[in-house]
């Protein structure tokens, strides 16, 4: 079992393959970025604007894929955000009506785009630009509260910026040299042989 995925290990992906994990990353970690800033992060992304956002993300992943899926759970929720579409017609506040359907429907394209990156998609990269874009959120949080930049100036915010933006590009860099190293180690063709032992 080990030498099988040793083999499909060693085995170069076609260039197709990596597009497609790069894609499924970058998508999983948009969506994720976009959901925590819009849950926790911005008062100014409102599910609204969050609605705007996935709504491209969507029409991205049925570019690259053009399948979706729905699970059991799509399906319930579905109806769901089609129950708050009808109680739009008799409720009395239309505005409060609204500040419910949003943010189930955000839900919903969200849960469609990360079914259908896991199921239609490379999941270990699905779940790196998860992890990715769950880090990014962590350190803008740090970067706003803990370093209270969300109570500054716009002059000092748009002085750090940008050289957190040129240090982040100065690790693509390395990138290929990593791709690199990772041919350089030891690879076994066969069994290594058995050490003799002595015996006294």
């Amino acid at each position: 079992m080990s030498h099988r995925i040793e083999t499909m290990l060693d085995r170069p992906r076609p260039m197709r393959q990596q597009l497609a994990a790069i894609e499924a990353g970058f998508l999983a970690a948009v969506c994720t970025f976009a959901l925590v800033m819009g849950t926790v992060f911005f008062e100014a992304v409102t599910p609204s604007r969050l609605l705007l956002m996935l709504i491209p993300l969507l029409l991205i992943q049925m570019l690259a894929c053009p399948r979706l899926f729905l699970c059991r759970e799509s399906v319930l929720y579905l109806a769901f955000v089609a129950y708050l579409f009808l109680t739009l017609l008799w409720t009395p506040d239309p505005v409060l009506g609204m500040n419910t359907l949003f943010p189930a429907v955000d839900f919903l394209l969200i849960q469609i785009i990360m079914g259908s990156l896991v199921r239609f998609g490379d999941a270990p990269a699905v779940l790196l630009g998860t992890l990715i874009g769950l880090s990014v959120v962590k350190a803008a949080m740090i970067i706003a509260y803990f370093m209270h930049l969300k109570f500054e100036r716009l002059s000092l915010i748009l002085t750090i910026v940008p050289m957190l933006v040129i240090c982040i590009c100065l690790f693509f860099v390395f990138f290929p040299d990593s791709f690199r190293s990772s041919d350089l180690r030891y690879k076994y063709k066969e069994k290594p042989p058995a050490e003799a032992t002595e015996t006294p």
